[in-house]
């Protein structure tokens, strides 16, 4: 379980030649795992290429991984220090965890330099509605003016 995430630095860049944004190249690794006052702490580094050289956004933290017993606390350090890989539930909920934290605040730092955030933004469809339509479940009425607004 994920006790808590940090994010230690994080670099923006944009090129001044700019373009439109055709592909998006994201890389995250663990990096290290140690004991931290009996818990697991979980190094990483999270990059996105903006292709065509547009610009890219880098960032490094760590994560404080609660292990659910002794045992396996410890095959992902004896797994980490022989050949640098973690058990696979282990990296899947840092990777997963890791990618959440900076996705998110990959957003705030891609406004600084006026570069898109590193994600597709939604797409909704009004006429499908919005709970029903992934559910199969009949199509909502279409929205009009008043079924829009936010309620104060």
């Amino acid at each position: 379980m994920i006790l808590n995430g940090l994010i230690e630095s994080v670099e923006v860049q944009r090129s001044p030649v700019g373009g439109p944004i055709q592909s998006l190249e994201t890389d995250l690794k663990i990096t290290d795992v140690k004991e931290v006052q009996g818990n697991l702490e979980a190094t990483f580094f999270y990059e996105v290429k903006y292709g065509q050289d547009i610009g890219f956004v880098r960032m490094a933290g760590r994560l404080l991984v609660s292990a659910p017993n002794k045992a396996a606390q410890d095959d992902v350090l004896a797994a980490w220090s022989k050949d640098k890989s973690t058990p696979l539930g282990f990296s899947q909920e840092v990777v997963n965890a890791a990618y959440n934290l900076c996705t998110i605040n990959s957003v705030l730092a891609t406004r600084i330099v006026n570069l898109s955030p590193p994600f597709p933004p939604m797409s909704i469809d009004l006429t499908k509605g919005l709970a029903n339509a992934q559910k199969g479940a009949a199509p909502a009425r279409p929205a009009t003016p008043s079924t829009t607004k936010r309620k104060r």
